[in-house]
């Protein structure tokens, strides 16, 4: 945050920074799309910035009162804005995978996973199949099971395995122990992450993490980091490809398949069921369309439900004289 202020100020000298400037500053950030309740978490840390930079002896009493004196933007949080891909899109994104990033044949991989591991190969026979697994993982996760960024980032081996019923996801404060949730695997969501898992299996990681920096074979057992994470897409697909699109896809995908809201939510980690209709909006179709559906789908079990009453009451009747038992008897 320091440092987007920085460069705003066109790299000017932050101690020389004054109440217009930080107002601006703040102002830019609604224009740019953000939040208001985002943009007052900013103020707050500039102003912890400015509290400390008081104490330190860098700026003057009456700059630290002006700048307490910028009133931070009023309004509540905006209405999320999903924005899934369409099947077009989702095409182009696998033929730029295939492309950039070839996977070797499952018995090739095996092969050469295994010299690697054992120092006969170099790395560089395998890299790209290996960034390239470790992508489809993180597509996937996102994709088919809707997780966000910063929980796939927090995920370890154990809560990710393909032999679980599904990926444990911690709670923002990384516990497994709060408000955790598991999300049911899907068969792609497990068989990318039982590919990924097995050919990290091979670079030397000893460590839990499950993402690994693979730029180079020096670090390509260690753990990646946050910031090369977070750009990993752009990196290694192209500008226009994030997670969170992909979890909006997945979330729109759920919905149209008739999912209910409140499941939604449970599998989306949303604090609240208003949290959905974001998604809910992205469904298509007429009224009309969709009471007629709904039309076929009564009359069926309306039509089940008179067939299993006749039935009874058929086999009732059927059966012989005095055969009836009475409850006490």
């Amino acid at each position: 945050m320091i440092g987007q202020l920085h460069g705003w100020l066109d790299d000017h000298d932050l101690a020389g920074v004054n109440a217009g400037a930080v107002s601006g500053f703040l102002a830019a950030q609604i224009n740019d799309g953000r939040s208001p309740g985002t943009v007052r978490k900013h103020r707050a840390v500039l102003l912890a910035f400015y509290e400390w930079g008081y104490k330190a002896g860098y700026i003057e009493a009456s700059t630290l009162l002006a700048l307490r004196a910028v009133r931070a933007p009023a309004g509540g949080p905006r209405e999320a804005r999903p924005q899934p891909y369409n099947l077009r899109e989702l095409r182009v994104l696998q033929k730029t995978l295939d492309e950039r990033w070839p996977k070797l044949s499952p018995q090739e991989a095996d092969r050469w996973l295994r010299r690697v591991e054992d120092g006969r190969s170099p790395y560089a026979r395998v890299r790209v199949h290996a960034i390239r697994c470790q992508l489809d993982a993180m597509i996937a996760l996102a994709l088919h099971s809707g997780l966000r960024r910063r929980e796939m980032f927090a995920l370890d081996v154990p809560c990710m395995h393909h032999d679980n019923e599904g990926v444990v996801v911690r709670d923002k404060s990384g516990s497994l122990d709060g408000n955790c949730r598991e999300v049911p695997f899907t068969y792609a969501a497990r068989d990318a992450v039982e590919r990924w898992l097995l050919c990290r299996s091979f670079l030397g990681a000893n460590h839990p993490r499950p993402w690994l920096n693979l730029h180079a074979e020096p670090t390509k057992g260690e753990p990646m980091k946050r910031n090369t994470f977070d750009k990993l897409l752009v990196t290694y697909v192209g500008p226009g490809w994030t997670l969170q699109r992909l979890r909006d896809t997945c979330a729109a995908g759920w919905v149209r398949s008739g999912l209910p809201l409140e499941h939604l939510r449970q599998l989306l980690g949303l604090s609240r069921i208003e949290d959905t209709l974001p998604y809910a909006r992205l469904v298509r179709g007429s009224l009309e369309g969709r009471m007629e559906q709904l039309d076929v789908i009564f009359t069926d079990l309306v039509e089940l439900s008179k067939s299993r009453r006749r039935r009874k009451s058929t086999d009732s009747h059927a059966l012989p004289p005095g055969s009836r038992s009475r409850p006490n008897e």
